[in-house]
Order: C-alpha cells, then structure tokens, then sequence
C-alpha cells in the first residue's frame, strides 16, 4: 500500500512552518536508515504497529488517521496507544537530549529572556541535529553555551518575538 500520505503531511507542515520536519528525521524517530524513507513512502516497507504511534506524533495527526491511511483500518480512540516521548526524544540519545535542553535554559538564563516553547524546542532540536553531525560528541559546556546562545537569538527574529 503506497504511503504518499506521509511525504504529503511532512511538506504541508513545513510549508506552513508548523514544522521543520526533514525526512531524515521521520526516519531516525522510527530508528530507520534514511534510505527506507522512499521505501516507505512507495509501499515496499509497511510501516510497523510500533511506528504508527510515532508517525502520528511526528506528523501531528491522530492516531486513528493514522491506522487508516497506513494500513486501511478504522480504530476507536480507546484502542489508541498513549504517546510516550517527544520527536527529540525518540530521534536522539536521553543523555545528548538532557543535556541540550540544559544547555538552552543557561543559555536563555544568560540572554536574560523568556522564550516561547517552541523556540526552546526548536534550539533543542538544532542542538541535537548540531552534535550528531559532530559524530555525536556532546561539545564542552560553554562551547556549547555559545552555539546556543547564537542559535535561540537567531531563531526569535524568525519568529517575530521581541521578549525581553
């Protein structure tokens, strides 16, 4: 069963900047190498029971659209599985998470403001995205400070938030 449904969600959640939502990382929430995206999507992979819950948190759908466009089926909310971690949590290790949304609170302690939820998120995200690239290596604490700093002050002007 062809999964056009995902790749059509994920554009139209990034194109209303809902959210930066990569292939990448639909695919290291469901703990897949990228290249099973395009398997996905064309119906050569079927997307697990255990996936379903996650995809419907990524593509911010409920879970019952989900089981039906994934696999057909109509489900009553009773039947759907409680949501257990965030997007950041299931696509990257606790310790690198715990230490990012540490890092983002020091970093917003030392600016002196108060960010928005999802600006927090967003640097937490970027953070993580940052470290993995460097071979999940979690930066020195003040290093880590700065590139924080650098990212949530450069996140709010997108916004348009002028918190002080």
């Amino acid at each position: 069963m062809e999964q056009a449904w995902i790749e059509q969600r994920r554009a139209a959640l990034v194109r209303s900047k809902v959210a930066l939502l990569r292939k990448r990382d639909i695919c290291a929430a469901l703990n897949l190498p990228a290249t099973r995206y395009p398997e996905i999507i064309k119906g050569e992979r079927k997307i697990q029971p255990e996936e379903a819950s996650v995809l419907a948190r990524i593509l911010r759908l409920p879970f019952t659209d989900v089981a039906r466009l994934a696999w057909g089926i109509e489900i009553s909310e009773a039947d759907v599985p409680p949501p257990e971690k965030s997007l950041v949590e299931l696509a990257y290790p606790e310790a690198l998470v715990r230490v990012a949304i540490e890092s983002v609170m020091a970093a917003q302690r030392k600016l002196g403001k108060d960010y928005p939820p999802d600006i927090i998120a967003a640097a937490v995200l970027g953070f993580c995205r940052q470290a993995q690239k460097m071979g999940g290596e979690i930066p020195e604490s003040e290093r880590t400070a700065q590139v924080l700093e650098a990212l949530v002050t450069a996140l709010t002007p997108a916004r348009g938030a002028t918190q002080s």
